[in-house]
């Protein structure tokens, strides 16, 4: 059973039928990005309290996303398809990992691997773990994303960590799995977000400063043997941490790291809107025309962050992660979105986009309306935005007369 509300819808009075009263196990994510699970129930008044009977924490309708909840028929009946609207996580069975991820251990840990997955969270622990910001060698759960044997980037939500002293859970780029390989992460370590490295085998790991520690979002970018780290509030604004490369034979592997320090009690951690992605490489200067001055007019196509304007580019679909598009010989190329500026559907002009205020992600409407929000998914029909004000929405770019998709900024330099 699945229950979705709009923050608007919520506080116009939803009425869940047959659930209020209710406990029933689930998972309740809200519009400001925090994620709870366990017993959900909704009191007649209308109150929301996910967790333990007489100890969960009470959620506002109003802030709610979405909310997942199960009964007893749930395990026998198929997961309906849906068309159109947010796309739910990932469903495995009993806790299986989603494809394209694979579990293993860096090191000796005491305990069997636990590494499980449930509605988009990610719920890893070991025990005789070690992992420290100036340790030798390494004893975690890895749960490293397969398939990406090119450029890649890695993004989660660390939700929280069982112990804070005793556990240490992040993002790393390793040569393999040995307990002293080189490594590059960005972890919370005793209680803090660090930046954390070894770059020659069986050193000492380094460390820089520390940051507030879980709820946060993780990124790790892995350019050939090179690997920057970021971190963020929102998942939509990134500061970089730190750069390193690393001098290694073969490619680097990336994912999520737990280390539970206690010898026999598995401590660990939670992750959710975790997605890894291969990154395109960048199109030949033969194939691309790259404008060095950004023209006055933008006609159909798109515009990457780099500033490169791909004119007459046809966008054949996005999500939160990536964009796909073809132009001339080059078909269905795959860029993450955080590498794409704007998509102009019809030609713009100066005037119209003098209309998309600076730094701000939304839709530029035909009469001249800037409708803002983080794209959730892009199609020929749709194109569906969250906000914190407005919760889930959509737009249809044929009878509203869209213009322009503005996604991220143009990298200063190379501004017009």
């Amino acid at each position: 059973m699945i229950i979705r509300w709009l923050a608007r819808t919520a506080l116009a009075g939803a009425v869940v039928v047959g659930f209020a009263g209710i406990a029933r196990a689930g998972v309740v994510r809200t519009i400001d990005g925090k994620s709870y699970e366990g017993a959900v129930v909704i009191d007649p008044s209308g109150k929301l309290t996910v967790g333990p009977a007489g100890k969960g924490t009470a959620v506002e309708l109003s802030n709610v996303l979405y909310a997942r909840v199960r009964d007893d028929a749930d395990e026998k009946r198929p997961t309906p398809e849906r068309a159109g609207g947010d796309q739910p996580a990932v469903q495995t069975e009993g806790g299986k990992l989603p494809p394209g991820w694979e579990a293993g251990a860096v090191g000796k840990i005491a305990e069997p691997l636990y590494a499980k997955y449930a509605d988009g969270v990610y719920s890893i622990k070991s025990a005789g773990g070690e992992w420290s910001d100036i340790g030798r060698r390494e004893a975690y759960c890895f749960v490293r994303a397969t398939g990406l044997p090119g450029d890649a980037e890695v993004v989660a939500r660390l939700v929280d960590v069982k112990d804070g002293k005793r556990v240490t859970a992040g993002l790393v780029a390793r040569a393999d799995k040995g307990p002293e390989s080189v490594y590059v992460g960005v972890a919370h370590v005793d209680g803090v977000v660090k930046f954390v490295k070894r770059t020659k085998e069986g050193e000492r790991a380094t460390a820089g400063a520390g940051r507030p520690g879980s709820p946060v979002w993780l990124r790790l970018l892995r350019k050939g043997k090179t690997v920057s780290a970021y971190v963020s509030g929102d998942g939509r604004t990134w500061d970089a941490v730190g750069t390193e490369t690393l001098n290694t034979d073969g490619p680097l592997e990336i994912g999520l790291a737990v280390s539970g320090a206690a010898r026999t009690d598995p401590l660990g951690a939670h992750f959710d809107n975790v997605r890894a992605t291969a990154i395109a490489p960048a199109p030949a200067a033969a194939q691309v025309a790259v404008m060095p001055v950004a023209p006055t007019v933008y006609k159909r196509g798109l515009v990457l962050t780099t500033g490169t304007y791909l004119a007459q580019g046809e966008v054949h679909g996005a999500d939160d992660a990536a964009l796909r598009y073809s132009r001339g010989e080059r078909r269905d190329v795959r860029v993450p979105l955080t590498g794409v500026a704007r998509v102009h559907f019809r030609e713009t002009g100066p005037d119209m986009m003098a209309k998309v205020p600076p730094g701000r992600a939304g839709v530029l409407l035909k009469n001249g309306d800037f409708v803002e929000g983080s794209l959730r998914k892009l199609s020929d029909r749709s194109i569906e935005l969250s906000s914190v004000l407005f919760g889930l929405h959509k737009i249809d770019p044929g009878s509203t007369g869209a213009y322009a998709l503005v996604c991220n900024d143009v990298a200063p330099a190379n501004k017009a």
